[in-house]
């Protein structure tokens, strides 16, 4: 709301952009250099070390990794090139050493997503650095996605996700070393195959914590265990990522609704779940607490151009239709009106005959933006170049021209009395899809109107209270 011109608009990606790269290349200079020692080949179980490794190694890393060093020198590979007898395969390239989050904040999401849930790297990366990343690209992730840059957030979710399940393996590893566990030949805490324990991998606890992160944020449940699953494949994660994500789901859902539905209040869009959402009984309350009591008004017969002047006032979706005694009669919707103005204004006459199914019809987009140009141009007052106008008809006198709205008006409309309780209302709203509901009395004149946006939570809290305070 506070970017309003276009020129702030343009330049907050700019500013992002740069405040990003800036951090993300300083941040690394506090993190030493680390010695690579020995590479895992993803899919084997045994590491593969370079000649002097002393027999207790402390770190392994990947063999495909794009690893950052700290300078020219270490960029030389001390892993022998005959690893393996495959000569479709290219020889390791690994560095002497790297930085930690370098290598992490230097790549894209998708690759950093790769470091972190890689397997049998299990020291690759150390608390300081998962933690420094996870808060910095949560930071980002959050800026950008709420700026004018076009991003997703299914990536960042993963990743994010993917720091925490590996911070949370890391201290599974050094607690398993802290008590002297491990295999023989490997990192203190490391399980190799076959050892029953092998599934204690940082890497595998990063997956299952993308899936746990990404499930209490969206509330997907067993689409994305079938996702996880998938990316590892690897069908024996099934249980605990379906446990993960469960958990994940129950706890987001005791704190607060999914990031979507978020988006949808920030964005004014009037969803409404099965139940409405307070804590207060709304069975009570009449809805005439949340009723717009000001109701613009529509005749069955009326000038075109009484009809124009409506709609060019108001933003109103929808019209109550009444007699000349001021009662009910249906109703009729705002783009249903503006086809009919313009309908009038092409044949130059308010006489003419058009099925109401033709008024409904969903056009592609070029026909759509070059009707909602002519609706403009009508309600401007012009007359369209494609008018069929006769020259005995002047503009001035079709506008005086008389409307029949009665072919055009939705007779089965619901309609409530002031009494009628809220709850009751809102149940009508969710269950038949209502956009419009018209609220009459004893007499059946208009008295008001409820529309979606007039029972979301925030609006039935209020009515509560009111109701409350009304009654005391």
């Amino acid at each position: 709301k506070l970017l309003k011109t276009k020129r702030a608009r343009l330049l907050e990606p700019c500013v992002l952009i740069a405040v990003f790269t800036t951090v993300g290349t300083i941040l690394p200079l506090f993190f030493p250099c680390l010695p690579t020692q020995c590479v895992i080949i993803q899919g084997e179980s045994k590491p593969v070390c370079p000649e002097g490794t002393p027999p207790r190694i402390q770190r392994i890393v990947e063999d495909s990794i794009e690893l950052y060093t700290c300078s020219r020198e270490a960029a030389t590979s001390e892993i022998p090139p005959d690893w393996d007898t495959d000569p479709s395969k290219s020889n390791i390239t690994v560095p002497k050493s790297y930085n930690e989050l370098a290598t992490l904040v230097s790549v894209n999401g998708e690759d950093s997503i790769r470091h972190l849930l890689s397997r049998g790297t299990h020291r690759e990366f150390g608390y300081a650095a998962i933690l420094c990343f996870g808060v910095f690209y949560f930071v980002c992730a959050a800026l950008a996605a709420g700026s004018a840059i076009s991003s997703g957030v299914f990536v960042p979710m993963l990743l994010i996700g993917a720091c925490i399940g590996r911070f949370v393996g890391l201290a599974t590893v050094n607690i398993a070393a802290a008590y002297g566990a491990g295999s023989d030949g490997a990192p203190p805490g490391v399980f190799l195959a076959p050892s029953p324990w092998s599934w204690i991998d940082p890497g595998l606890f990063a997956l299952i914590g993308a899936g746990a992160f990404m499930g209490g944020v969206t509330r997907m449940t067993l689409a994305l265990a079938v996702i996880i699953v998938e990316m590892s494949n690897d069908v024996r994660i099934l249980l605990p990522a379906m446990v993960a994500i469960m958990l994940a789901k129950w706890v987001a859902d005791a704190g607060c609704h999914s990031l979507y539905h978020g988006l949808m209040e920030i964005s004014c869009i009037p969803f409404l779940p099965k139940e409405p959402p307070t804590l207060s009984s709304l069975e009570l309350i009449e809805v005439r607490h949340v009723m717009a009591k000001h109701v613009v008004t529509l005749r069955e017969r009326m000038r075109l151009h009484d009809v124009r002047e409506v709609l060019k006032c108001t933003r109103h979706n929808g019209f109550p239709i009444i007699k000349a005694d001021g009662s009910f009669v249906g109703l009729v919707a705002r783009d249903v009106l503006l086809k009919v103005v313009v309908e009038s204004v092409r044949r130059g006459t308010t006489r003419f005959e058009v099925r109401y199914e033709d008024l409904n019809v969903v056009a592609d987009p070029v026909v759509h933006a070059r009707e909602q140009e002519q609706q403009l141009a009508v309600l401007d007052g012009s007359v369209l170049a494609s008018s069929s106008m006769s020259s005995s008809v002047s503009e001035s006198q079709l506008w005086e021209e008389e409307l029949d709205l009665t072919p055009f008006i939705n007779f089965s409309a619901y309609r409530v009395s002031e009494d009628f309780s809220i709850e009751k209302s809102y149940l009508l709203f969710t269950t038949m899809g209502l956009r419009h509901l018209v609220v009459v009395d004893v007499k059946n004149h208009v008295k008001g109107i409820v529309t979606r946006k007039d029972v979301l939570p925030y609006r039935l809290q209020e009515a509560a209270m009111a109701a409350s305070s009304f009654i005391e």
